[in-house]
């Protein structure tokens, strides 16, 4: 428990300990001098029993009303309302005055008027009841007038009101400023949440801008280039006459086609993420082949090892990150090693995973650094598996090796 709660909790109690004090103060002067009414009553001997019955009834109900005004919170409206028929039928004092301040504040307005009513209604009898006493040893009004001990004292008209006021609107104005306090607080904390949801809507329409500025960019820019790549492929292939060359520009048109379209997917989404309009590719362990023939068929050469059993079996989240690992990595040695050739093997099957080995020449170290991010995504995607990946500079060569696991818990 930190400190300010636990000073909020010690104000409390000590808040709950005062008002049981003065309530316990109030109800011991009320029966008190009733009890000093009834005794100096002159009244027969057989009806000395029932004054003595009386008494004891009253201070047995005043010790409740104490308790029940220290335990109010548990149940708001029972205890109120217990003490209104304890005051109203007893002389324990103006005690439901003091449950009256939470029941205003936890209940809603038309009850917490209506107890306000009963409250008001049942203090004239308590008034009333208690200045039948004429001395300050039998009449709590009087005590609080003052007055030498057991001597009678006057009340007047106007004195009498004034108690009566301070009585009923002392717990009543309480009520009120809690409940007021109370909503104020809530009107405080909602103004809060509207604040924060307005800065999460700002925020979220900056983003919503920012991502459309970088569509923008990226359409008007690789876009641009990619539609050229086409374009020129496109032309040289028509005036081409060697077949080969002809071939490998309409796989470098269809290459800049196909990723002008992804292109155009991939802008839709970052314009508006909740479109749900871009579905990414989905592959098997047989596209694997596709891909190291497109590399083939750019001129590059590529040696490659392909030994997976059941492949079909492959759950779909392997198959996905064997596809993009082995596309990476091929990508990676053509830019960095053009003129070197690449070693490719993909093994692997049901329980003993797959493995991925790419390998190729180092030409020079320029390109490290532009492979890393790479090489980060290759590491993320195994890892995402429950994998790993290897990274080694040996005899002139750059080795990367990944390794996933081909089970049950795959796809998790």
């Amino acid at each position: 428990m930190d400190r300010g709660t636990w000073t909020s909790r010690s104000r409390s109690a000590l808040r709950q300990w005062a008002i049981t004090v003065s309530a316990a103060f109030v109800v011991l002067l009320s029966v008190g001098t009733a009890l000093g009414a009834m005794t100096e009553a002159d009244v027969p001997g057989w009806a000395e029993g029932l004054i003595y019955g009386y008494g004891l009834l009253s201070l047995a109900a005043g010790v409740w009303c104490v308790r029940l005004i220290h335990t109010r919170d548990r149940d708001i409206r029972r205890s109120t309302l217990l003490l209104g028929v304890l005051q109203t039928a007893l002389p324990v004092g103006p005690v439901m005055g003091f449950a009256l301040p939470r029941f205003i504040r936890t209940q809603p307005e038309r009850e917490a008027a209506t107890a306000s009513a009963l409250y008001g209604a049942s203090l004239i009898l308590v008034l009333w009841r208690d200045m039948l006493g004429q001395t300050t040893g039998t009449s709590m009004v009087r005590t609080f007038a003052g007055g030498e001990s057991d001597q009678a004292v006057t009340v007047g008209p106007l004195s009498l009101i004034t108690i009566y006021l301070l009585t009923l609107l002392i717990p009543i104005g309480i009520g009120l400023y809690q409940r007021s306090k109370e909503r104020l607080a809530g009107a405080e904390e909602e103004l809060a949440a509207t604040g924060q949801t307005a800065a999460d809507m700002s925020t979220r329409l900056s983003r919503k801008e920012e991502r459309e500025m970088i569509a923008r960019e990226i359409h008007d820019r690789i876009g641009h280039r990619l539609s050229l790549v086409a374009l020129y492929a496109g032309g040289l292939e028509m005036t081409g006459e060697d077949a080969e060359v002809n071939g490998r520009l309409r796989q470098v048109r269809r290459s800049a086609q196909e990723a002008i379209d992804d292109l155009q997917d991939l802008i839709r989404i970052m314009r508006d993420p909740t479109s749900g309009e871009f579905v990414p590719e989905s592959h098997s362990l047989a596209d694997l082949a596709e891909v190291i023939e497109s590399v083939l068929g750019a001129g590059h050469q590529v040696s490659s090892t392909v030994m997976i059993d059941d492949p079909a079996s492959a759950p779909e989240l392997l198959t996905s990150a064997a596809f993009r690992i082995v596309q990476e990595l091929l990508t990676n040695s053509i830019k960095h090693a053009p003129n070197s050739p690449v070693r490719v093997r993909v093994v692997g099957g049901p329980g003993e995973g797959l493995s991925i080995t790419v390998v190729n020449g180092i030409e020079h170290d320029a390109g490290a650094s532009a492979r890393a991010g790479g090489l980060v995504g290759v590491q993320e995607r195994a890892e995402a598996l429950g994998g790993w990946t290897e990274v080694a500079r040996d005899a002139g060569e750059f080795r990367v090796r990944a390794w996933m696991p081909w089970g049950s818990d795959t796809a998790r």
